[in-house]
């Protein structure tokens, strides 16, 4: 039996176990998503554990970006991961700001797994880098208001 391409180790074979420490806001974001995706937390978040293999050793940034995403990150208070979030969403929106594209399409600008880019997108919310204008129904994506860093509108 396999998951997501990983084969089920034998009863000889050991079994490495990682524990996620995670805020509670972050826990409960983890539980949404798992219940929407009709899993349970633990597939859920294995599965992105997988994600995040499949990522790091297809995707390699380069040094200088990811220096300069970084110092950039820190003055602004985020993590790199959500300062990428945030400047996918900002390039893809309109010129007052509007970003209706939906985690799809953050996920084809950064590659980063759709479950992380919800709860990073959660987080933007929170922390006011993004407000959301309209919420999605109906098959509709949301629509989302993205600040600019250094800008409080």
């Amino acid at each position: 039996m396999s998951i997501s391409g990983f084969e089920t180790p034998s009863a000889f074979e050991p079994v490495y176990r990682y524990s996620v420490k995670c805020d509670r806001e972050t826990n409960l974001a983890i539980e949404r998503a798992a219940r929407v995706a009709g899993i349970s937390s633990n597939e859920f978040v294995q599965s992105h554990f997988e994600g995040i293999l499949e990522v790091t050793l297809t995707v390699q940034p380069e040094p200088d970006n990811t220096a300069a995403e970084l110092a950039l990150a820190r003055s602004v208070g985020i993590t790199v991961t959500q300062l990428r979030v945030h400047t996918a969403m900002k390039a893809q929106a309109s010129p007052r700001g509007t970003f209706s594209g939906g985690v799809t399409a953050i996920h084809q600008a950064t590659n980063i797994p759709v479950p992380t880019i919800r709860v990073m997108l959660h987080k933007l919310i929170k922390i006011g880098l993004v407000r959301r204008l309209k919420s999605a129904v109906g098959g509709a994506v949301s629509s989302y208001h993205v600040v600019s860093l250094g800008d409080d509108r």
